[in-house]
């Protein structure tokens, strides 16, 4: 099974799977349209190096999301 890539939603760049798994973690588990990092936090009206802090914590935390 061959996992299809996610691109951004605003600006078409390819997204890492650890961003997805932002985009799934603040955004809500189903959706269908992901933004890359500098997108997202254009969106959340915050830094990428936050977003980036953020993915580590969650990581830290066990979310299943991030494995």
């Amino acid at each position: 099974m061959k996992t299809q890539l996610k691109k951004c939603f605003a600006c078409n760049s390819i997204i890492v799977k650890d961003i997805v798994a932002l985009n799934k973690k603040v955004l809500g588990r189903n959706i269908e349209k992901f933004f890359c990092l500098a997108c997202l936090a254009d969106y959340l009206e915050i830094t990428p190096d936050e977003l980036l802090e953020s993915i580590q914590q969650f990581k830290e935390q066990g979310c299943s999301l991030f494995k």
